[in-house]
């Protein structure tokens, strides 16, 4: 028997907090902190992992004479490279919900030219940073707290080839249900 296949739902969410970004590179290590406020949005239906987008996230950190900006990738016609992934709903206090995404960043360092990375971000990640320690990432909660951590090699420009992890602390609002 076949059966229409159900419509996505669609539900925007709001997930502030704050990023801590450091790189393996000796000029450029960090600590760099900046707070976000940031829209995700995500697509499925109760019961299901939901996939979930974001086309705006931006950072902006003071550093010396220089600020450092951590905007989206662009691909090679200008558009926005969204950050991309999954999402699974808090079900109840013993199942927590858990988020993976994959973030195409543009690291601009200003006179000192600019590096791209995508990092991989995930609940279920660990970092060990040069200075802060070992990092993990942290399931939804019932309050709506969630941590992100991840690591990946830049490409081009002052970070090439080094390394370039990530905590990102915050609260989600108006998660999609179980």
């Amino acid at each position: 028997m076949f059966r229409p296949r159900q419509p996505l739902n669609t539900v925007t969410g709001t997930w502030n907090g704050t990023a801590t970004v450091w790189t393996s590179n000796p000029s450029y290590p960090g600590p760099y902190t900046d707070t976000f406020n940031t829209t995700l949005t995500f697509t499925g239906n109760p019961g299901s992992t939901w996939n979930v987008s974001n086309n705006t996230f931006s950072l902006s950190i003071p550093e010396g004479l220089i600020t450092i900006t951590i905007t989206l990738q662009q691909d090679s016609t200008g558009q926005t490279e969204p950050i991309t992934g999954t999402f699974t709903p808090l079900s109840d206090p013993t199942s927590p919900g858990s988020m993976d995404l994959s973030a195409p960043l543009h690291i601009d360092a200003g006179i000192a030219g600019s590096s791209d990375v995508v990092l991989p971000l995930s609940t279920s990640a660990t970092i060990t940073t040069p200075t802060r320690g070992v990092f993990t990432g942290q399931a939804l909660d019932a309050n709506g707290n969630i941590t992100l951590v991840g690591q990946a090699n830049a490409v081009g420009g002052p970070l090439d080839g080094d390394l370039v992890q990530a905590n990102l602390v915050g609260t989600l609002v108006n998660a999609p249900p179980a």
